[in-house]
């Protein structure tokens, strides 16, 4: 190998080794950002919880003392307060909107209720079915059968089951169901009760073989 080659070699691994410095400088550097950017995440996210904590347990309070002092008026008074919280987001804030939407839903404002409970999600199954279930009646109430049907159906899903859940649920839909006239469909969701949940009606002194038969006899069976 000639001189020339060798200087050329040495040329090329110079510029290899500076292309390996600038690769581990720029990667040193996008590791540093994405690790302040991470860090700047988990503060934010840690002082929004924080916010969100304090001020769902300040409504929570003012509800309380409300409740003491001015019962009837105490869900109007205290509501402004839950709304703010549940702006706030995170669970805090997802459990303001839901209590809100409880008032809301007391109050008559059936469409500012959904509203609130469209910002409230939940990983407990119970909570979560529940608030399924309150956007079934909120839409039975204004009259949209269709919507409140799924929404039942939705908090059945959640619901996975459950054996108080479940049947309550169905219920709800039977009763949408003889609404509508669709006694098929009544007959069907008040038999799933009876058979999946034998129990069900005797432990709430309801006698759901009574409803059972009324739906067959409608539906012509």
């Amino acid at each position: 190998m000639g001189q020339r080659e060798n200087e050329e070699l040495e040329a090329a691994q110079i510029q290899k080794q500076q292309r390996i410095k600038k690769a581990i400088l720029y990667s040193t550097v996008v590791v540093a950002v994405v690790v302040v950017i991470l860090i700047f995440v988990m503060m934010a996210r840690q002082s929004g919880q924080k916010s969100a904590q304090e001020a769902a347990n300040a409504a929570d309070l003012n509800y309380q003392e409300l409740m003491n002092n001015n019962p009837l008026e105490a869900d109007s008074l205290a509501l402004p307060m839950y709304i703010e919280a549940a702006s706030k987001g995170y669970e805090n804030g997802s459990r303001a909107a839901a209590q809100a939407a409880i008032m809301q839903y007391k109050a008559g404002n059936y469409e500012d209720a959904l509203k609130l409970l469209d910002d409230a999600d939940f990983d407990d199954v119970i909570i979560a079915a529940g608030v399924e279930g309150l956007k079934g009646d909120c839409y039975v109430n204004l009259g949209n059968n269709e919507a409140a049907l799924k929404a039942f159906d939705k908090a059945i899903s959640i619901a996975k089951g459950n054996p108080q859940l479940e049947p309550y649920f169905l219920i709800k839909k039977a009763v949408v169901y003889r609404a509508m006239g669709d006694f098929n469909n009544e007959y069907n969701a008040y038999d799933q009760v009876a058979t999946k949940y034998p129990n069900y009606g005797s432990q709430r002194n309801m006698d759901i073989e009574k409803y059972v038969e009324r739906a067959k006899a409608s539906a012509g069976k």
